[in-house]
């Protein structure tokens, strides 16, 4: 699967992502109805998902982030540094 060009979705240096967490590999796409898609392989207790998602994006995007919406929702609002 290609990689997606997230720099094309931040907005006023925001990132907004649907976190679906338990999945088996760490992804990103594009779905039309939900917008990005961010498939995580952590569970969603004890904030593992946000942490994953956090280093998933440092590692394969680069993106430095910290999440400013969305602690315990599946709809999250990161800042992009």
């Amino acid at each position: 699967m290609n990689k997606l060009d997230l720099n094309s979705y931040i907005k006023e240096n925001k990132l907004e992502l649907y976190i679906v967490p338990n999945a088996k590999e760490n992804s990103i796409e594009f779905d039309k109805d939900r917008g990005l898609i961010a498939k995580i392989k952590a569970p969603p207790r004890e904030n593992l998902a946000n942490e994953e998602i956090l280093k998933y994006l440092k590692k394969e995007y680069g993106l430095k982030v910290s999440l400013l919406k969305g602690q315990k929702s599946r709809l999250k609002v990161f800042s992009v540094q």
